[in-house]
């Protein structure tokens, strides 16, 4: 099942419930990358990759800047 609101602003306008038919069978079984795989090729999208965001802030009366510093080390260790 799958669940949908339609909103506008902040009232509810419809809810939606869609029954969807499985394809396919799952067995319950997870298989990560690498494992019991062979020949199995990666493709990665390199074009929004982000390993850290520096944020600066309106200059103020007195010349100072607000700076902040998102960072994401795992990120950057892959990288």
């Amino acid at each position: 099942m799958s669940f949908s609101v339609e909103i506008d602003r902040n009232k509810i306008l419809k809810r939606y419930v869609d029954l969807l038919t499985r394809i396919g069978k799952f067995n319950g079984e997870e298989i990560p990358f690498g494992k019991d795989l062979s020949g199995n090729r990666r493709k990665v999208n390199y074009d929004d990759l982000v390993t850290s965001l520096v944020c600066i802030g309106p200059e103020e009366d007195d010349g100072i800047r607000l700076t902040s510093t998102v960072e994401n080390e795992a990120a950057r260790q892959r990288w």
